[in-house]
């Protein structure tokens, strides 16, 4: 073989290159590279390098600095949600809350009794005194009383808005064992709504009634009642049990707001007597 001249050298060079080119170029249209798979991550590569390797977990690279130098993907789709669990187990009871205020009174029903006043004496007075009747249609006054008069009886008298005239007036029917009675007043200032037994009657007797207002706040009509009572006469036995229906008149037609009872002769109501006066609707 003869001696090769530099333009052969120069062509064998070509050559050569051209030869590795091709071999690059295919590799990367081809799209593939080949790693050596690694049984564990490599050390970091020095200073301003990266190193990218395989290992059986996937392709990875390091930074000098071993941080993860390949770039994130893309988030995934979110996948479906998953089944609700069980329900879990009942909580403990809480503790019990403070109670409310109380509610205000309810008006009463058909034909209730609503307490206005009840008056029961620890000491003896000359008069009783109700007044602030609120708005019911009825009045209905229960009495237990007796008097300091020295006489066996006396009437209680009732006086409506502090009208102390004679604008009053009665009609009573009352019965002791067979004798009947009656009679009837105008024009008195001091009508009797019941008799009471006073210091000379049968002992710890006291003289009842009920007594009836009606429509007592009407500003049509004049105000009447109507008195049931009991009472004692005699001063040694109960012979002088009487009973006493009395009809009972103010020639007024304003609405009543107080009512003052009072003894006839001006004698004390005692300790122990009572006086309680409801409202009905």
């Amino acid at each position: 073989m003869g001696m090769v001249t530099k333009r052969e050298r120069l062509y064998i060079g070509i050559a050569f290159l051209v030869i590795f080119a091709g071999l690059a170029v295919s590799a990367i249209v081809n799209g593939w590279s080949d790693y050596t798979v690694l049984g564990s991550a490599p050390a970091s590569p020095g200073a301003g390098y990266q190193r990218l390797y395989a290992t059986a977990a996937g392709i990875g690279c390091k930074t000098s600095a071993g941080a993860n130098c390949l770039p994130s993907g893309a988030t995934g789709a979110t996948g479906p949600t998953g089944v609700t669990g069980s329900t879990g187990s009942t909580g403990a009871t809480g503790a019990t809350g403070i109670t409310g205020a109380t509610g205000a009174t309810g008006t009463g029903g058909g034909g209730n009794y609503t307490l206005i006043s009840d008056q029961l004496l620890s000491g003896a007075v000359a008069t009783i005194t109700f007044s602030s009747l609120g708005s019911y249609i009825h009045l209905k006054l229960f009495i237990s009383a007796r008097c300091s008069s020295a006489t066996f009886n006396q009437e209680l008298y009732a006086q409506l808005n502090g009208d102390t005239n004679a604008h009053y007036a009665r009609q009573f029917t009352s019965g002791n064992v067979s004798t009947t009675t009656s009679g009837q007043t105008t024009a008195n200032a001091k009508p009797g709504l019941t008799n009471i037994p006073c210091a000379s009657a049968l002992a710890n007797t006291p003289g009842s009634a009920e007594v009836t207002w009606f429509d007592y706040n009407s500003t049509v009509f004049l105000k009447t009642a109507l008195s049931l009572t009991q009472q004692f006469y005699s001063p040694a036995n109960i012979t002088g049990l009487a009973e006493t229906i009395q009809s009972w008149q103010w020639t007024s037609t304003s609405a009543i707001t107080s009512i003052v009872l009072g003894v006839a002769d001006g004698s004390n109501f005692i300790v122990g007597s009572r006086f309680t006066l409801y409202g009905l609707n």
